[in-house]
């Protein structure tokens, strides 16, 4: 008779069946497109460097904007590794890129990157500080966002960003509220903020709702701080955008001084809530449109490198940042920069027109303590059966797109040996059939 404890797991199993089920079943549907038909998502073109292209976007970006306002400050968040060639610290610094940027956000560096109020792990820590330094060291403010709420982290975070030389502030994910950071981390209001250089502190304020029900409890709460930089959202809750001089009422702070106001723009992925998306957008339609980000709904990754998707962030007045200009903000705090990784790792990079024997397989893997894997599965055609060539830890599971192809026969098994639980592996056998993938099989190894 199964144990309480094997009940459960049975029942974690058969729901990460089903999750796994989903995802496949919904990449089914694009088979066909990869192949090149008008609908689904777009192919993409073998060998594309997605690192460079993200660096060309931002650099783009950089120009237009600083073209049409002068001192227009650009600064990326995550995504570190564009600054040098292989994305560590021993790599070639990549001065256009560097050149195009005023400063980098970077999310996590000493709490919050595998939950909040926990201390990120130092191999992370120093691997993310090895390029922010460099990054410093070729003139660009740093700005970190630990997420971390308790008295001790907060102060703790405080102090480790400052022994580093960056600007950095502590709270909830939820970026929803200004949060009571201790001084003197806001207690600069006097000082005129000229430059992003110059500044010791930011606020950093996206989502309004619910602490905000209106733009003006929005504009009342941040003309009463002392933040040098201020990075918000362009848009309240509705949709509607900030005007000019409500953006230039924010340009002073409480004390005198004057400061710098940021619009955030996620450049990565599309948000469903945005003015730009169209109802009837949907994964492959249009084509540069990809698979939806499963922790945060509602945003989607994009083919960044795509001129029709860059056609709705820059370039004609209707787009993101003209009407971020528009407003007179100083400067734009792009988000999703890091989405070359999902690319890299597999994304729709893995739908494939037909099954080779030299097929691999990139997924996810579900874990019962919260923890996210990756598996590499080696299709063999002899039997027509996937084996594991290769499986690693991994920090955040970016690969929400992966798929197989529309061409699998009825006899096809997807058998996957590295479902972990715990400290127990398992194997799990998925038999493809009319209705998409059931479950053949599954036992302990």
């Amino acid at each position: 008779m199964p144990t309480g404890k094997n009940i459960y797991r049975i029942l974690f199993i058969t729901l990460a069946i089903l999750i796994l089920q989903a995802h496949i079943a919904e990449g089914i549907s694009f088979g066909p497109s990869v192949a090149g038909s008008s609908t689904g998502v777009c192919a993409l073109q073998e060998g594309r460097d997605f690192r460079q292209e993200m660096r060309n976007f931002v650099i783009a970006i950089s120009q237009y904007a600083k073209a049409r306002s002068a001192g227009f400050v650009i600064i990326p968040q995550n995504g570190q590794e564009l600054a040098t060639s292989d994305g560590t610290n021993t790599g070639a610094a990549m001065a256009s890129y560097l050149n195009a940027i005023d400063g980098q956000g970077r999310e996590d560096l000493f709490y919050g990157y595998d939950s909040d109020d926990t201390a990120t792990p130092l191999l992370i820590t120093s691997s993310f500080s090895s390029v922010l330094d460099i990054e410093k060291a070729n003139g660009k403010k740093i700005l970190v966002i630990d997420y971390a709420s308790t008295p001790s982290n907060v102060s703790n975070s405080y102090a480790q960003n400052s022994a580093k030389g960056y600007i950095s502030i502590a709270q909830l994910r939820g970026l929803n509220s200004i949060p009571g950071a201790p001084a003197p981390y806001n207690a600069n209001g006097a000082t005129d903020i000229n430059a992003l250089a110059s500044a010791n502190n930011f606020l950093y304020l996206i989502n309004y709702f619910p602490d905000y029900a209106t733009r003006s409890d929005v504009l009342s709460a941040i003309e009463d701080t002392d933040y040098d930089v201020v990075i918000m959202d362009a848009f309240f809750s509705d949709n509607t955008p900030f005007t000019a001089s409500e953006i230039n009422s924010l340009k002073t702070k409480a004390g005198g001084g004057r400061r710098l106001v940021i619009s955030y723009m996620s450049i990565g992925e599309a948000e469903d809530y945005r003015f730009y998306w169209q109802p009837f957008w949907e994964t492959g339609d249009p084509c540069w449109l990809d698979f939806e980000n499963p922790k945060w709904a509602g945003n989607y990754k994009v083919h960044y490198w795509d001129p029709a998707w860059q056609s709705y962030i820059f370039g004609n007045s209707n787009a993101y940042l003209d009407q971020i200009l528009e407003a007179d903000f100083d400067g734009a705090y792009l988000d999703i920069i890091d989405a070359f990784q999902y690319f890299e790792n597999g994304g729709e990079n893995h739908c494939v027109a037909s099954v080779s024997s030299s097929l691999v397989v990139h997924i996810p893997i579900l874990t019962y303590d919260n923890s996210n894997y990756w598996a590499d599965l080696q299709y063999n055609s002899n039997d027509s059966t996937l084996t594991l060539t290769g499986a690693g830890a991994v920090s955040d599971v970016s690969f929400y797109g992966n798929c197989m192809a529309s061409t699998l026969s009825p006899d096809f098994i997807l058998h996957v040996p590295a479902l972990l639980l715990g400290y127990d592996s398992y194997w799990i056998d998925l038999q493809y059939g009319n209705s998409g993938f059931v479950i053949k099989g599954f036992g302990q190894n």
